[in-house]
This record gives structure tokens, C-alpha cells and sequence, in this order.
């Protein structure tokens, strides 16, 4: 039968490697920790760099569709804007008896259809085009209310016109009565209705090719 020493020396021996063990997996955490926190602090550092690589890669993008884009518009009968967001304008060179049908044609022929506005901010952008290209008293788009009276709506979308745009004020007014359709009326740097088939320059929004 062991002696009680012995039984003591043992059951030291054996708290002290149980303590080394425990000491060696305390420093290998520690070790680990360490290294993880090195590889997410590189890691933290690295993101600005791979955010600027990615808007890089955007922006090359955009101008690669941009350029695609402007291979199927025809220059010598539309000025064409900058780039706004996702899509390009295109203003007629020419004036003409605006005809929705046959411009929202001429439009898609360029990879388009005849203006719809969105929002002011597009408004707003769209405006400042027409009136550095000029050339027209009125800028035709694709708003009208030929269908019933008061209720606008875009030709070739059908899409209703949004509610929120800020017209000229007092327009729409039909007056004289048979103004149906919607234009940038230059004078007045707005929103305005006029009579479909009178003499005006015509705006294209053409997305740009994927």
C-alpha cells in the first residue's frame, strides 16, 4: 500500500504538469489572438484601398458602356449630353412639327424613347442641357395628355407623369385649349404644356448599354 507521502509527491508531480498545460494552452490562445487581431487590423487597412480599386473598376465601367452607347447615336442629328447617372440625352439639332409617335421613333432608332422625367434632380439636369444647347423655344419630351385631358402620362413608357415635378407656374393650363403636350420652355427655364405638331427641338433619354 502506497505511503501517504508518496500518494502527495504523485498528486504534486500531477498538479504541476496539469498547471504547465494549462500555462501552454493559456500562451497558444494568446498567440492566437494575437496573430488574428494582426490579420484584421491588415485586413482594416487594406479596405480603403480595395474600396478606391472597386470605384476605379466602376468608373471604368461607365465609361466603357458610355463609349459603347455613343456608337449607335448618330451625332450629326443630336447633341448629346454628358453623362448623368445611368443614361445619356439627346437633343435634336434640328427643329421639327413635334409628333410623339414620330420622335419617340427617331428616339428609339438612337437606343432611347423621347424624355421621361423622373424626379427634380433629373429635371434639373436635363434643363441645364437644353439650355446650353439651345436653338428652340420649346424642348419637347414624351409627357402628354392627348388621352384625357389632365391626366399626364409619358408616351412610350405610359407611365403617369410624376405628380411631385414642379411645372412653370400656372402650367399645365391647356390655353389656348389643345395643349397636350410637355416641353422646357426656354424663356421661362421650366415645365410647360404646348400644342403636339408645333415647331420645336425634341430631347431623347437614352440608358446606357450594359
Amino acid at each position: 500500500m502506497a505511503s501517504l507521502f508518496t500518494l502527495l509527491v504523485a498528486a504534486a508531480v500531477m498538479a504541476g504538469t496539469y498547471g504547465c498545460l494549462l500555462e501552454t494552452i493559456d500562451a497558444n490562445v494568446k498567440t492566437t489572438l494575437q496573430t488574428e487581431t494582426q490579420t484584421l487590423d491588415k485586413v482594416q487597412r487594406l479596405e480603403p484601398k480595395i474600396n478606391k480599386v472597386d470605384d476605379k473598376v466602376m468608373e471604368i465601367d461607365l465609361r466603357t458602356r458610355v463609349i459603347r452607347t455613343l456608337q449607335f447615336i448618330d451625332v450629326s442629328k443630336f447633341a448629346v449630353s454628358d453623362r448623368y447617372q445611368e443614361k445619356l440625352y439627346l437633343i435634336s439639332k434640328d427643329e421639327v412639327d413635334f409628333e410623339l409617335e414620330r420622335e419617340d421613333k427617331a428616339c428609339v432608332a438612337q437606343g432611347g424613347y423621347l424624355l421621361e422625367l423622373d424626379d427634380e434632380a433629373e429635371k434639373s439636369f436635363t434643363l441645364d442641357f437644353a439650355k446650353k444647347i439651345g436653338g428652340s423655344t420649346q424642348i419637347a419630351m414624351g409627357g402628354n395628355d392627348v388621352q384625357t385631358e389632365g391626366t399626364w402620362i409619358y408616351h412610350h413608357s405610359k407611365k403617369p407623369v410624376p405628380s411631385s415635378l414642379q411645372w412653370i407656374n400656372g402650367e399645365p393650363n391647356n390655353y389656348p385649349p389643345g395643349e397636350d403636350c410637355m416641353a422646357f420652355k426656354m424663356s421661362e427655364d421650366g415645365l410647360n404644356d404646348f400644342a403636339c405638331g408645333k415647331v420645336a427641338r425634341f430631347i431623347c433619354e437614352v440608358p446606357l448599354f450594359a
